[in-house]
């Protein structure tokens, strides 16, 4: 399993697509979900099983999202189904250095729909299903 200390919601829109990131909300429990989407800021234990799929997916993630790690180890959980959950219910937000987070890849795929673009590229038909059939 994949624990996170941070995570969001994947949220859907009302046609069962992937709802723009600035839509999802924070993870409020510590259950495991396919909609479950971990991010780095504050830490994340990948499983050696995670590890050898990420080896075996090798360098695709250039071609659909080489500026947002986290979507990619997403995808590739969703597709190689281990589960992912937050640690707690609460999500946590260490402290970063202060002045380096202003360029960041958080700023230009957050705020400026970098993310919304990756995602649309990385995830097929049945990734899409399998977020429609969690239903959490």
């Amino acid at each position: 399993m994949i624990v996170a200390h941070r995570a969001h919601h994947i949220e859907l829109d009302h046609r069962g697509n992937i709802a723009s990131y600035m839509d999802w909300s924070r993870q409020q429990d510590a259950v495991s979900s396919a909609r479950v989407f971990a991010t780095g800021v504050s830490g994340v234990f990948y499983p050696v099983r995670m590890l050898e799929a990420l080896r075996d997916f090798g360098e695709a993630f250039l071609e659909v999202c080489p500026k947002a790690d986290d979507i990619w180890l997403h995808a590739v959980a969703l597709r190689t189904r281990i589960p992912v959950r937050q640690a707690a219910a609460r999500p946590r937000d260490f402290l970063s250095v202060p002045n380096t987070q202003s360029g960041g890849l958080g700023v230009s795929n957050a705020f400026s729909d970098g993310n919304d673009h990756q995602i649309r590229r990385t995830y097929s038909a049945s990734d899409l299903k399998r977020l429609r059939e969690d239903g959490t």
